[in-house]
């Protein structure tokens, strides 16, 4: 018995190159006429005969777009709920050292205003809220409406008997106090997100301006203390308390974002240094 040549199994010719693909030779894995090779690069595309996704060398799929976070590394870690809660804290905590130390100074200065012989008033607690927003540089404002207008800055010549009441109100080295309480509420505020660098401490201790602006708003309306007397069929009115846009400006938003993201920056380094941050 003579023995055929090779490749005479599928005829008396050789394959070509289109039955070398359907028979299942080099150029039938390769998917390309040549058969050079290249089938681990096109095989894995997702297509009607397609098999599994090719991958690209830095081990993704041909076909699926990288997943980026939202907003960003920055705010990986921000959470605005601890903001919020220690951003009041912060403001709270102001006004009850503020109170601590001067209650019985304003109290004095208080008790020496000509309009201490009516039946009204400043209250103690909204004079001390004054004292609060001038240890963020926010002037205190008066008005006075009836026979002849008035208004502007409170001062010592501001109308009689004020002078006690603006010594009373220069805060001293309580300007300070703002920045200390923003600070550690800052601090606290990126270790409850769980920041791991100065930078993303920093945007967490910011965050306290959500509760501080808060609460600064609403205290300019309940410090603001007013006074309406009828005077031989004549009504005098007047009204003492913060300038509305500069507490909401600087006491509200300033001195919350700087104390807050110094104090977040300030938790974000002690983590970076920690040898398990």
């Amino acid at each position: 018995m003579t023995e055929e040549p090779a490749g005479s199994q599928h005829g008396d010719s050789p394959p070509g190159p289109a039955e070398g693909i359907e028979g299942g030779g080099p150029g039938a894995r390769s998917g390309s006429p040549g058969g050079d090779g290249s089938s681990d690069d096109c095989a894995g595309h997702d297509g009607p005969g397609g098999g599994e996704p090719a991958v690209r060398t830095d081990g993704g799929s041909f076909g699926t777009a990288p997943e980026t976070p939202v907003g960003g590394r920055l705010f990986d870690h921000l959470s605005l709920r601890p903001g919020l809660l220690l951003g009041m804290v912060a403001f709270v905590g102001t006004y009850a050292v503020m109170y601590s130390l001067r209650a019985e100074r304003v109290a004095s200065a208080v008790a020496g205003l000509p309009l201490a012989l009516s039946a009204s008033t400043p209250e103690i607690p909204q004079v001390v809220g004054w004292l609060v927003y001038r240890a963020h540089f926010v002037p205190i404002e008066y008005s006075v409406t009836g026979a002849g207008s008035d208004s502007g800055e409170l001062s010592f010549g501001a109308f009689p008997g004020a002078g006690d009441l603006v010594a009373a109100l220069e805060p001293g080295l309580l300007l300070f106090v703002p920045l200390f309480m923003l600070f550690i509420c800052g601090f606290y505020t990126a270790i409850e997100c769980d920041v791991t660098t100065p930078k993303t401490g920093a945007v967490a201790g910011a965050s306290v301006v959500v509760g501080y602006l808060l609460l600064v708003v609403v205290a300019v309306a309940a410090l603001t203390w007013s006074l309406s007397l009828a005077v031989f069929n004549l009504t005098v009115t007047a009204s003492i308390g913060p300038g509305e846009v500069q507490a909401v400006f600087i006491a509200g938003v300033v001195y919350p974002l700087v104390g807050g993201a110094l104090g977040g920056a300030a938790a974000g380094a002690v983590a970076d240094w920690s040898p398990t941050g």
